[in-house]
């Protein structure tokens, strides 16, 4: 009667054996994926951050180039800036997301060595089910045969991050080149672009009064601009006026006041854009708005001077105002249109 027993005994004995070697397969076939994973994820990664590396390149590149050309506003440098910030962000945001799933892994594997012959999907197919096959075992031994002459550096070799490497490395060594050998009018917008008015105490820059302002149709406008940062034996001022199509340019005189230069646009009775340079720098491009304001035709200023005094009441035409304390001043005008809430 002890016979059965001990053969009893020696089959649990070989099943024990059995679950303890399909356990240890498993688990070695999925610490081979994993590193497989991170491996795949981390090229991934340095591939996007590559293409934003490129395209923030290019994107400063050409917006410099924009700046220097085309003079723009202080909203398009911000809006560029902005642009610029967000593409970094943007390659940030995805390099932190990328995952690369188990799955994914496992046949990037099997495409990298064929010997798997889509055994490494299926064993990973028919581990996560929950009615485990009663195949897996050998299946798992046999996956983990290739497995041991293909390390995951196989899968995913080193030699994958050398074209990241390689396209970051040419955009720095373009964006110094650039840099170096570009004039000053590209590099001052490139560093604008990127640091804002940062350090702008430092940088050489052309100060520009009044900038943008709104005047009365008609009016003479007094530009006014000096080199901060750098020497410029002259100063010119640069108009477009609105229909013309064309850029303007003239020479500013020195003021009698102080170290600025002046120009005197006459009689504006359109907007203009303008900008001022000097020393291949160029300043910000500032607009000049005109308004049809209300006209003072007629002005009537009476005085009511205390009873103490014994004068009358008297009646000006101009606001020169004159009189003992308590005096009451009534101001009436007229205009040729209304004066809203002036």
């Amino acid at each position: 009667m002890a016979a059965p027993s001990r053969a009893c005994d020696h089959m649990t004995g070989e099943n024990n054996v059995s679950d303890a070697g399909a356990n240890s397969a498993n688990s070695a076939l999925g610490r081979y994926v994993e590193r497989c994973r991170k491996r795949l994820a981390w090229i991934a990664r340095a591939r996007i951050a590559a293409a934003g590396v490129g395209v923030v390149t290019l994107l400063t590149l050409a917006l410099a180039a924009g700046a220097a050309y085309l003079v723009p506003s202080q909203g398009w440098i911000v809006a560029a800036r902005v642009l610029l910030y967000a593409a970094c962000g943007a390659t940030i945001l995805a390099c932190l997301l990328r995952r690369i799933s188990a799955k994914r892994a496992a046949r990037g594997a099997e495409r990298r060595v064929t010997a798997f012959d889509g055994q490494l999907v299926t064993w990973l197919d028919a581990s996560r089910r929950r009615q485990r096959p009663a195949l897996l075992p050998q299946l798992a031994r046999s996956t983990l045969r290739i497995v041991d002459g293909n390390p995951p550096r196989r899968v995913a070799p080193g030699w994958l991050f050398a074209p990241p490497l390689v396209v970051v490395t040419a955009a720095a060594i373009v964006l110094l080149w650039s840099y170096q050998a570009a004039p000053q009018s590209w590099r001052l917008p490139a560093e604008r672009l990127w640091l804002g008015d940062l350090f702008a105490d430092t940088r050489p820059q052309i100060v520009v009064e009044p900038g943008d302002t709104v005047v009365p149709r008609g009016a003479d406008v007094l530009v006014r601009a000096r080199a901060h940062g750098f020497a410029a034996a002259s100063l010119d001022v640069n108009a477009s006026f609105a229909g013309s199509g064309r850029w303007e340019r003239a020479g500013m005189m020195p003021s009698s006041r102080d170290e600025f230069r002046e120009f005197v646009l006459v009689g504006v009775s359109d907007p203009v854009d303008y900008y001022v340079s000097g020393a291949g720098i160029n300043s910000d491009r500032f607009r000049i708005e005109v308004a049809d304001l209300p006209v003072i035709t007629k002005l009537d200023v009476a005085l009511t001077f205390p009873a103490w005094t014994r004068l009358e009441e008297r009646t000006q035409d101009h606001g020169d105002v004159a009189g003992v304390e308590g005096t009451e001043v009534a101001i009436a005008v007229e205009a040729n249109r209304p004066l809203g809430n002036a």
